[in-house]
């Protein structure tokens, strides 16, 4: 769970997962995708798709690619992030 620059407010989202140009076949194993392959996150929203201005209301599975979401999580000047991982 990270926090972000979605709405002018702020909001938080789930990173659900890593888009990557792998082949999908025994990546059932987290520690088989190389990280140079991927390109992207998977993002799960609760308030909806941020790619349609929150028009559209379905978030889940939004696919942003590394610079966008890099630009939306990060406060300025800064090159960390905090986030929660919740396991189980």
């Amino acid at each position: 769970i990270v926090s972000g620059n979605f709405t002018p407010q702020g909001h938080m989202v789930c990173l659900v997962g890593v888009r990557t140009r792998q082949e999908r076949a025994g990546l059932e194993d987290p520690g088989r995708v190389h990280i140079e392959q991927i390109d992207g996150w998977i993002v799960d929203d609760p308030y909806g798709n941020y790619h349609t201005a929150y028009h559209d209301k379905g978030g889940n599975d939004q696919v942003f690619f590394f610079d966008e979401l890099d630009r939306l999580l990060k406060l300025p000047c800064q090159n960390k992030k905090w986030g929660h991982v919740y396991v189980g």
